[in-house]
């Protein structure tokens, strides 16, 4: 699971929010760059933007090969997520990935279909049940903001990737002061396992930034390898969503 995301960036001019700000990043939006490292190395950039318009939230992401990765890696990757309010819950609807550029290019969605209770990808037309707290690979980051804001009890999530669909059992292992290509950040931190292949994540969650995910870690047991992820810069400041893809179905 996972072992084909890419390095991603983030590519956007840091305006950084001032000590004591009410930045609501739920409920306004906001641009967010990160690094991504494996075995130390940087090898990506990412960039992500959430948007909010009503009970609507667009996410779009763009990520490239950085550092050490750079010279020899072209893949580029583009997700789109599009989910909504309901109830004071976050619901995912839709989820859409173009890898191009390597070795490996693909073109996939995946579909939130909540009146059936199922998810729907288009990879040879799988379906899986939809459980409550499903999301997708963007969606889930949200999904941990809001949880935490609420609560730090543990609690089941699932998610769908452009592998599957898996599910986590998560709770909140303790808190760490971490420095971060953005900064030093006293965190909360989430521990998740998945039941179908023990694969692991771990969120560094900064209350002080809405419990953002300021770093994310990775692990996959099969291979070995730790993928990392941290913050560079945040933006909260609205602007315009990128236009990476055409409008997605929202209506389910």
């Amino acid at each position: 699971m996972l072992k084909i995301l890419l390095p991603l960036l983030l590519l956007v001019f840091p305006l950084c929010p001032q000590a004591g700000e009410k930045l609501d990043l739920l409920q306004k939006g906001f641009t967010a760059e990160y690094e991504m490292r494996v075995g130390g190395l940087k090898v990506g950039q990412i960039t992500r933007t959430v948007s909010v318009s009503g009970n609507k939230i667009r996410i779009t992401s763009k990520g490239e090969p950085a550092g050490v990765a750079k010279a020899s890696f072209k893949d580029k990757l583009r997700e789109s997520s599009t989910a909504k309010w309901k109830n004071g819950k976050l619901l995912s609807l839709v989820y859409h990935a173009i890898q191009s550029g390597g070795e490996r290019s693909f073109d996939e969605s995946i579909y939130f279909d909540h009146k059936n209770k199922e998810i729907h990808h288009s990879r040879e037309e799988q379906v899986f049940p939809l459980i409550d707290n499903s999301y997708d690979l963007q969606t889930i980051q949200l999904a941990v903001m809001l949880h935490l804001q609420k609560s730090r009890q543990p609690f089941v999530f699932g998610v769908a990737d452009q592998n599957g669909f898996y599910i986590y059992d998560a709770r909140v292992v303790g808190e760490e002061e971490i420095v971060t290509p953005y900064g030093q950040l006293k965190t909360v931190k989430l521990e998740g396992l998945s039941r179908e292949d023990e694969n692991m994540f771990n969120f560094w969650c900064a209350p002080e930034l809405d419990y953002l995910p300021v770093r994310i870690e990775y692990e996959d047991p099969e291979l070995g390898v730790i993928k990392l992820t941290e913050l560079k810069s945040l933006n909260t400041k609205k602007g315009k969503q990128p236009d990476l893809f055409d409008d997605e179905e929202d209506d389910m």
